[in-house]
């Protein structure tokens, strides 16, 4: 087991604990011809892994992770350690607009920006891939059957497929 689903497989967030077990017996995980068709099969063998800005999030990641490393003892344990972080984040994201703007490349829009903010900050602060749906006061039970079918029961019963959490290439 990964260490990220390790530590996950342990960890109690908001009083919900988050655990690596298969689906109750009572629980009735839709079939592929059941799902919305409007929303995608996450568990289809065919599925391909969205990667369009993986590579910028690990290179932002990495960039926090060795400005972190440099600051050890300068800064608080806890919420300073993510205030940095979030500072290092937009730095990191505010350089690479500015490569964007000096190679004639568009800039990322901003619901981009956030995306790859928020994953950098749960994968170094949080539970990475699961953290979304830990911080969803909507949702009841979350099922993982490998790094890109996931299953979320949402309050009310309803379930429906959910983002990978986990990317096949580091995990």
């Amino acid at each position: 087991m990964p260490s990220s689903l390790a530590a996950a497989a342990s960890h109690v967030s908001a009083g919900r604990a988050l655990q690596t077990t298969t689906a109750p017996e009572d629980t009735k995980l839709p079939l592929a011809e059941e799902v919305d068709p409007a929303k995608p099969d996450r568990c289809s063998p065919g599925r391909r892994y969205d990667r369009r800005h993986a590579g910028l999030a690990q290179r932002v990641r990495g960039e926090v992770t060795q400005g972190l490393v440099a600051t050890i003892g300068q800064t608080t344990r806890g919420s300073g350690t993510r205030r940095s972080g979030r500072r290092l984040v937009a730095d990191s994201l505010e350089r690479y607009a500015n490569e964007c703007l000096s190679d004639g490349k568009p800039v990322l829009d901003p619901a981009v920006e956030d995306a790859i903010s928020a994953t950098v900050m749960n994968s170094l602060f949080g539970l990475a891939g699961f953290q979304r749906y830990l911080d969803d006061p909507m949702v009841e039970d979350i099922y993982v059957n490998g790094h890109d079918c996931v299953w979320i029961r949402c309050a009310g019963g309803r379930m429906e497929p959910g983002d990978p959490v986990a990317d096949p290439m580091r995990n």
